[in-house]
């Protein structure tokens, strides 16, 4: 039987958003990109550069599977089988998913496999680690720039922790749970309160990815939607305010 979410506010919060998030007037015309700010320039990541770092493997191959057959397969899954993958497949879909796409050597013009506006990339991935050969249980960042884990704490229940967070039992089950997060301002700096409406649809551009990458790896993937979202963010250790949990995402077996 499906339980009820409770929520915190009883106001009608669509229709709140919406109205606050509209554009109702240019006030200028557009500024030329040579005229922009500084902070709209920059590409910014969080690097935790004091933790530890597990270097994913660099030789990444091509996926080789029709886009039309993957399109075909993509579906969301949640009879994960319980079998190991291994610290190769993982770097494969982060990489292919929301790494840097590569051959541009300047930083601030460097682009994802995923679009976003303005090029801001406010999005940041952390894994759940629960059933991977070459990776400790735990939970990592993932440090796009240099295609390696963050080792933020190992423990072996992580997984455990979070699937009851998402009050989905057959969570437990898979291999990694990935968690999208947002450092809001990032976009907003440049897009203000529109900001928030390009940011959502950012995190479904990354989950699409992921769902497709996963596909052609043979993983299955289930989106999750409902989470305690404060629960997450303290196990992240992030403050739900300036960066804060937006996606969860099951891959397993």
């Amino acid at each position: 039987m499906m339980k009820r979410i409770v929520t915190s506010d009883k106001k009608d919060i669509s229709k709140t958003f919406y109205e606050k998030t509209k554009i109702k007037t240019f006030s200028q015309k557009n500024i030329s990109s040579k005229d922009w700010p500084e902070s709209w320039k920059r590409i910014f990541t969080k690097d935790f550069a004091r933790l530890q770092k597990v270097k994913l493997p660099e030789n990444i191959p091509l996926l080789k599977i029709s886009l039309s057959k993957v399109l075909l397969e993509r579906r969301s899954e949640r009879n994960f089988l319980g079998k190991p993958t291994n610290a190769a497949c993982v770097g494969t879909l982060l990489f292919y998913s929301s790494g840097i796409i590569p051959g541009v050597k300047q930083w601030n013009s460097t682009r994802r496999f995923y679009p976003s506006a303005g090029a801001r990339y406010p999005l940041e991935v952390y894994l759940s680690i629960g059933n991977v050969k070459g990776l400790k249980n735990g939970l990592y960042h993932y440090n796009v720039r240099d295609h390696s884990l963050d080792v933020l704490w190992q423990k072996e229940n992580v997984n455990k922790m979070i699937a009851r967070l998402t009050n989905q039992d057959w969570v437990v089950g898979s291999n990694i749970i990935i968690l999208i997060t947002s450092v809001f301002q990032r976009t907003q700096i440049k897009y203000g309160d529109r900001g928030l409406r390009h940011i959502f649809l950012e995190g479904g551009h990354l989950a699409q990815n992921i769902y497709l990458v996963a596909t052609t790896l043979g993983l299955k993937v289930c989106a999750i939607g409902g989470f305690v979202d404060d629960r997450i963010n303290k196990i992240i250790d992030i403050d739900g305010e300036n960066e804060g949990i937006l996606y969860v995402l099951a891959v397993g077996t």
